[in-house]
């Protein structure tokens, strides 16, 4: 009896369930496929590249987003995601939210959802009553193993401050998957092929 009555009053909590826990209903997240990326903040990051190489990652050359970021990475590709090594360069409105996590630690600080159309999920949790900013494109240089410049484009979408305590979340569409996913990246000496979980 005991049991029923704790299964009931679990059922009722999730049927309250308030509709900004965009997770919890499988109808509301359709244009949402996966986890895209996981970002790391880190202080140093020459120091962060040679510790995961010495981990056997393969990591990718660095990264400079555009100036308004002031941001560079370095990322560890896997088959269908990735994890995004992040540091600050120079002080912008855009990273002071980052600035601010790494006074107190390095380490994760943002979850990319995974998309093909950044436009499609804001449209789609407008309709379940979740907001996010409107859909943002940018791109940064990357130089290609035979040398060939060309850049790295992405469209995203953040959810507002605080709908994932503790990190920021937001949706990423990759419009260059072919320059982000290389062959030569995906190899690493440790056999990673996945993030097993965040």
């Amino acid at each position: 009896v005991e049991q029923h009555a704790e299964q009931q009053a679990d059922d009722e909590h999730e049927a309250h369930a308030p509709t900004e826990r965009f997770c919890s209903n499988g109808a509301m997240r359709r244009s949402i496929t996966g986890i895209d990326h996981a970002v790391a903040l880190v202080r140093d990051l020459d120091d962060a590249r040679a510790r995961f190489a010495r981990l056997g990652f393969t990591v990718a050359p660095r990264g400079l987003h555009p100036p308004e970021l002031g941001t560079a990475n370095h990322t560890v590709m896997l088959e269908r995601e990735y994890l995004e090594l992040m540091g600050v360069l120079a002080p912008t409105a855009a990273n002071e939210r980052y600035r601010a996590a790494l006074v107190r630690r390095e380490g994760l600080a943002a979850l990319a959802l995974q998309t093909t159309s950044a436009d499609a999920v804001v449209a789609e949790m407008a309709r379940a009553g979740v907001l996010l900013d409107a859909p943002v494109d940018f791109a940064r240089p990357v130089v290609l193993s035979d040398g060939t410049r060309t850049q790295a484009a992405f469209r995203t979408a953040h959810f507002a401050d605080g709908a994932a305590p503790g990190f920021h979340v937001f949706c990423c569409e990759h419009r260059t998957r072919h320059v982000t996913w290389r062959p030569e990246l995906l190899r690493h000496a440790n056999a990673a092929v996945a993030l097993d979980h965040v």
